[in-house]
């Protein structure tokens, strides 16, 4: 029981991650979205049969099965989506306050 709101509460959490990367540009979606399904999918195996039929999920599910997580190659990309978020957020936030302070000068 106590795994189940665990794989659940990842679940909704990376539901969450994924519908705040449709809404903002700069975050990404995909990867929040593809772990919502297999977690909210090990919590509620009833969800997996719909996913199956579509064969990305099933490629996916296939190799979460075998490696018992997220597939390395997943779990690279994702990190490395995170990495170039944060890079541009930095330089964003950098920029802006550069642009600030050059205003501010005048």
């Amino acid at each position: 029981m106590a795994l189940r709101l665990i794989w659940t509460g990842a679940g909704l959490l990376c539901l969450f991650l994924a519908a705040l990367g449709v809404l903002l540009p700069f975050w990404p979606a995909p990867p929040f979205a593809v772990l919502a399904a297999l977690c909210l999918t090990a919590a509620w195996p009833a969800l997996r049969r719909p996913l199956l039929r579509w064969p990305f999920f099933e490629r996916l599910f296939r190799r979460w099965d075998r490696s018992a997580g997220a597939p390395p190659s997943l779990r690279l990309r994702t990190a490395l989506a995170l990495a170039v978020d944060a890079m541009l957020e930095a330089l964003h936030a950098v920029s802006q306050g550069l642009r600030r302070w050059w205003r501010g000068r005048r």
